[in-house]
């Protein structure tokens, strides 16, 4: 539903009287999924939201469409945050690369998770499940944890409980 005539002629005036002349406002009205809970105050039914766009052509439902799309986009940068690629482990390339293969890996594996079992069933009764979403990741381990120790034989990493308390 395109709001833009609305806050241009309310009552109050014109609304978007800031906003550039082309500028559209277009808000959407969802229900909500069995089992979602609303927040206090808001509708129990529905999901409303609302977006504003400077596409001065094309039908309403071909903005939503494109606005959705970008929002999918913006949930997987979101999920692949979640599954590490925020907390880079070096500041090797190489290793950066490696660790975004293995979060690209992941969040690939959470859809595939998400085709077979699309909700985590829980114990209580009645309850259909929660969604498959990433668990909060952890932070690497600081780089204190072990030590590089270099012998005749080469270079490799020992963890601290192994070495000796410097006398």
């Amino acid at each position: 539903m395109e709001l833009t005539g609305l806050l241009r002629s309310s009552v109050g005036g014109d609304q978007l009287a800031g906003w550039p002349a082309d500028m559209r406002v277009i808000a959407r009205r969802t229900p909500r999924a069995p089992g979602e809970q609303a927040e206090l105050g808001q509708d129990a039914h529905w999901r409303y939201g609302a977006f504003a766009t400077n596409t001065a052509t094309g039908q309403v439902q071909w903005l939503d469409a494109r606005h959705r799309t970008q929002a999918h986009v913006e949930d997987k940068m979101k999920e692949s945050k979640a599954c590490g690629a925020e907390r880079l482990p070096s500041k090797d390339y190489a290793r950066n690369s490696a660790w975004l293969q293995l979060v690209t890996l992941a969040v690939s594996l959470l859809a595939w998770l998400r085709l077979i079992a699309p909700t985590v069933p829980t114990t209580q009764e009645g309850d259909t499940g929660r969604p498959v979403e990433p668990a909060p990741t952890r932070a690497p381990r600081a780089p204190g944890h072990a030590c590089l120790v270099t012998t005749q034989r080469g270079a490799r990493y020992r963890r601290r409980s192994s070495l000796t308390a410097p006398a």
